[in-house]
């Protein structure tokens, strides 16, 4: 166990903790449901002798209504027999259902036929005689009689029972009462047993050892480096923090070794960094002839040779810069003088250009509004075809309406000649109608009258008739010469739709041109443009140039000076001549 992990150690403790929880908790459930079960049963039996006693007192109840009745007759006594009479019924069913799993069921029915039998035999009797006057008095001294024997000696046997039972059931609670406490102390004895015993385990297997590691590593904080972890095989984390602490120690006395070798690195560092701080402050005066002849480590040799040969460099450059100053300041002179020149005759090329550009930017745009006029001309154009389409179109649906009215009026005139000859038969048909009223006398007087009137209306009717066909007649006429009329507008159009599209055409071509011209404009104007800008670039690049050549002999005449500053012993006296008389 001691090379268990520590979370299996753990694991392992919390476990048992919880299987030895789990067992102390089932022994104490099960105590308490007995308990549970004795205090049910204690109930049962005490809610049986109270049932048994309200036998008696209800048993009474029955008995002295009986006796009231028979006295003084009244049916309250008779209702509060009946009543208590059904209230025997009921209690004995509670004692019943309380007594389930008890031998009550003998002493239970003998009551029940002990109270049956004298309800019967006695009461009901009783009862009957009570109910006539002239036997009243016999009912009463039946009353008076001695009844209740057997069912006192019922219940009084039940009662005994139950209170047997009463007893048994306080006796058997108080049992599992003392069962209960004592099983939940022994449990909380071994809970806290178990708790203790595992605590020193855990404390000794885990605690003292990470404490003892604790301090250990303290120690080798402050700089002891002799402490040993003496964890032995372990192979939990105690013994992995143990080699741990070895490694730690270890790396310590490591670092330890590499500080005294540190420090004797920086005694030889401090003395390289000393001379090439002498020999920089010599080089930082312009002395160049200075060098580092000192002997060093090993390690810091190289560095000196480096100082040495770059020391050297510096030497030949000065040499070297103060020679080639005087040739930059020639070079740069002819450069300004050259540059002054191309910078004049760019300047009278890019005015030249310019005003180049300003005419074809003005031709450009008369040419673009010439092709945007023309195609404006032909947008219109189309929408005149358009609208002469449009013109033949609705033309031609009038002369179809047209038609079709003419059609429609033939049709009217037939439905008109109808009517007339309705009309006409109508008026023969009132004629006859009169001839027959005339024959019938006095009795056809009224008929002959509506005859009259009918022909009347048929006459009438013949007149709108005619009068209808004149209109439509005329009508027709009309709509012929309205349908010529628009067969000529429609012609019309055609030629004007014809002539529109001939112009259309004429104009596109015009528009075609246009455009075309305007393009090619376009690119001329764009390649007068870049060559104004290539001019415009080489202006600024000319002037750059100008002022670049200056800056450079500024730069040269600077370069100079500092070179001067220089001591490079012997080459150096002449370069300060060399500088001296370009000056």
């Amino acid at each position: 166990m001691q090379n268990w992990p520590i979370w299996r150690k753990l694991a392992a403790s919390f476990l048992l903790l919880l299987l030895t929880f789990g067992g102390v908790s089932a022994l104490i459930v099960n105590a308490i449901g007995g308990l549970e079960e004795a205090q049910t049963e204690k109930a049962d039996a005490h809610a049986g002798a109270r049932a048994t006693q309200t036998l008696l007192y209800l048993t009474l109840e029955q008995m002295n209504a009986v006796r009231g009745f028979t006295i003084l007759g009244q049916p309250a006594f008779y209702e509060t027999y009946v009543e208590n009479r059904d209230k025997v019924t009921d209690a004995v069913d509670e004692i019943r259902s309380v007594s389930q799993g008890h031998d009550f069921g003998g002493m239970i029915d003998e009551y029940a036929a002990a109270t049956a039998e004298w309800q019967k035999d006695k009461l009901e009797p009783t009862i009957a005689l009570a109910r006539n006057p002239a036997t009243r008095a016999e009912a009463q001294e039946l009353a008076g009689k001695k009844q209740l024997s057997r069912i006192r000696d019922a219940i009084k046997a039940l009662d005994a029972a139950q209170k047997n039972r009463v007893e048994a059931a306080d006796a058997e609670e108080a049992s599992l009462r003392a069962g209960v406490r004592w099983t939940l102390g022994l449990g909380i004895a071994i809970m806290l047993a178990l708790s203790g015993g595992l605590a020193f385990l855990l404390n000794r297997s885990i605690a003292q050892p990470v404490a003892d590691m604790v301090g250990k590593m303290g120690r080798l904080a402050a700089g002891d480096h002799a402490v040993e972890a003496q964890t032995g095989d372990r192979r939990d984390e105690i013994g992995d923090m143990g080699r741990a602490l070895h490694v730690f120690r270890d790396a310590a006395i490591a670092k330890e070794a590499a500080e005294v070798a540190k420090r004797a690195n920086e005694a030889e560092q401090k003395k390289i960094v000393d001379l090439l701080s002498g020999a920089l402050k010599r080089l930082s005066a312009g002395d160049v002839s200075h060098s580092i002849d000192a002997d060093v480590a090993p390690t810091y040799q190289g560095l000196r040779d480096d100082y040495n040969s770059a020391v050297a460099g510096l030497r030949n450059l000065v040499h070297a810069v103060s020679q080639s100053v005087e040739a930059i300041r020639t070079g740069t002179s002819e450069i300004a003088s050259a540059t002054n020149d191309l910078a004049r005759r760019t300047e009278s090329n890019a005015a030249s250009i310019e005003e180049t550009a300003a005419a074809v930017t003005q031709i450009d745009g008369s040419v673009r509004a010439s092709a945007t006029a023309a195609g404006d001309t032909v947008s219109r154009a189309d929408r005149a075809h358009g609208a002469v389409v449009s013109g033949r179109a609705v033309a031609e649906e009038a002369m179809q309406a047209m038609t079709r009215v003419s059609d429609s009026a033939k049709g009217i005139d037939d439905v008109i000649e109808g009517l007339d000859k309705i009309a006409f038969q109508t008026r023969v048909l009132a004629m006859n109608a009169a001839v027959e009223a005339g024959r019938a006398g006095e009795a056809g007087r009224g008929f002959a009258v509506v005859a009259d009137l009918v022909s009347a209306l048929a006459m009438r009717a013949e007149e709108e008739s005619k009068q209808a066909r004149e209109q439509l007649t005329a009508t027709q006429v009309d709509i012929e010469g309205a349908v010529q009329a628009v067969r000529r507008v429609d012609s019309a159009l055609v030629g004007i739709a014809t002539d529109v599209a001939e112009v259309n055409s004429l104009l596109d071509t015009v528009a075609e041109g246009s455009r075309s011209q305007a393009t090619a404009i376009s690119e001329v104007s764009g390649a007068i443009q870049s060559l104004d800008g290539a001019t415009q670039q080489n202006a600024a690049m000319v002037e750059q140039t100008s002022a670049a050549a200056q800056t450079l002999s500024t730069e040269a005449d600077r370069l100079a000076e500092h070179a001067s500053a220089f001591q490079p012993g012997t080459g150096g006296h002449r370069a300060s001549a060399a500088l001296h008389m370009a000056a």
